[in-house]
């Protein structure tokens, strides 16, 4: 029997001193942390003070962000988390109006010693790749900050490529960085010119999945002739919310103008109208239709044209057509005459009928 109890006696000793360590340990610590306050020539905290980490954010679903809020165990009391912020590069502090758990008006508790997980709603997809500051408030205390990295999403439209042959579309290649953190897909492509939107109708049709690294070309049917010289703004949209804007000026190709219009009050079944294509254009025009819009929404097609449509219309050349239309009903009315080349390209003019005997 004495054997069993030196035996216990052996094992027990052991137990103690490993126990021993361990509150040894946990005293040092905390006055190593105390210490620390005071090296600082800080007192320690007499109002609850937290700490922010944990930090995610998926870019599969920029709508979101997820942290963790610590209230360590040498807070002075129990914190009251009033809201969380979202300070970005531009220097725009985002409230979050919608967290989970709730944050309620007089705040969400978190005792000495415990943390809590919150799941933050905010569309982050404007800001990807870039540096922000979250802050979290506390009442009657010190809140906490936290400086991290949103995942990087980089679509971007790396060529445009225009046909002065086809004015009516184009091909636009797309790129989904090998530096993105996920896949997008692509939902549509949208043009901005002067200060007007317009939906463009594209092949593939979307969505269009694009993993990092993967390009993909469309075929774009917007026409882009009718905005020759001018910059526009193509947007790229995604079903992850992404949006990518690119500027582009597009170059000028062709010119077709209107010079003269001629409606003979002497002679009501028809008038004459002279098209020219300018010699600043690099093409030939296949002229292929004339048309005149009253101010009513009616449109007007000559039964007749001369010389015959199609008609070839090369660089600098000018001509005049008789177009058979009897247009008695229509003196007086503004209207505007539309020129349309088979190439996509257009010309406008507005005018006014005259009135019978009118000069």
């Amino acid at each position: 029997m004495k054997i069993n109890i030196d035996l216990m006696g052996d094992k027990l000793l052991p137990m103690l001193l490993l126990t021993a360590a361990f509150m040894i340990g946990a005293l040092l610590s905390y006055v190593w942390v105390i210490g620390y306050y005071v090296s600082l020539g800080l007192k320690v905290p007499e109002a609850p003070i937290i700490a922010v980490y944990n930090f995610s954010a998926s870019a599969d679903n920029p709508t979101y962000f997820i942290i963790s809020v610590l209230n360590p165990s040498f807070s002075s009391g129990k914190a009251e988390i009033v809201d969380v912020k979202v300070l970005t590069s531009d220097g725009v502090a985002h409230q979050i109006a919608q967290i989970n758990p709730p944050v309620p008006s007089d705040g969400f508790s978190i005792n000495v010693g415990d943390s809590k997980t919150f799941k933050c709603f905010w569309r982050w997809s404007n800001y990807t790749g870039q540096q922000i500051t979250i802050i979290v408030s506390v009442k009657n205390g010190s809140g906490g900050t936290l400086t991290t990295i949103l995942p990087l999403v980089e679509l971007r439209a790396t060529s445009i490529n225009i046909d002065p042959m086809h004015g009516k579309r184009f091909n636009m290649t797309i790129t989904n960085s090998d530096k993105s953190a996920a896949g997008v897909d692509l939902s549509g492509v949208r043009t901005i010119v002067n200060g007007s939107v317009y939906a463009v109708d594209v092949e593939p049709n979307p969505p269009v999945r694009l993993e990092p690294g993967e390009s993909a070309v469309f075929l774009c049917n917007w026409s882009w002739s009718n905005y020759q010289g001018s910059t526009i703004t193509i947007i790229l949209d995604t079903l992850q919310g992404y949006t990518v804007e690119t500027t582009y000026k597009v170059p000028i190709y062709a010119l077709l103008n209107i010079s003269e219009v001629n409606f003979n009050p002497d002679n009501i079944t028809c008038f004459n109208i002279t098209v020219m294509n300018s010699n600043r254009s690099i093409i030939a025009l296949k002229i292929s239709d004339i048309k005149i819009n009253i101010e009513d929404g009616v449109v007007l097609v000559p039964k007749n044209v001369t010389p015959s449509l199609p008609y070839t219309l090369s660089s600098g050349e000018e001509v005049r057509f008789t177009c058979e239309l009897d247009w008695s009903e229509y003196c007086g009315k503004k209207v505007t005459i539309m020129i349309s080349a088979e190439q996509g390209y257009k010309a406008y003019l507005s005018y006014r009928i005259p009135l019978i005997g009118e000069e």
